[in-house]
């Protein structure tokens, strides 16, 4: 279930500052592949590489906690 909200947790944050996946992609320098395997929960974030998570949390205008944060 973690890999779930994970993915709900990237696309949400992704889709609140308006942003489609290919201008995320755009924005952060991450194949569009990666952040669709990553929402689609066949990658999980959580696993992903700390330059990956840096440079998604970067364009999403977030600290890299708040995106790997889990909900309580």
């Amino acid at each position: 279930m973690e890999g779930i909200q994970k993915l709900n947790k990237l696309q949400q944050f992704r889709k609140e500052k308006g942003l489609t996946q290919q201008e995320l992609s755009t924005l952060s320098g991450i194949q569009l592949n990666t952040i669709k395997a990553l929402e689609q929960g066949i990658s999980q974030l959580s696993n992903a590489k700390a330059s990956t998570i840096m440079a998604l949390a970067k364009a999403l205008k977030m600290s890299m906690e708040e995106l790997i944060a889990e909900d309580k």
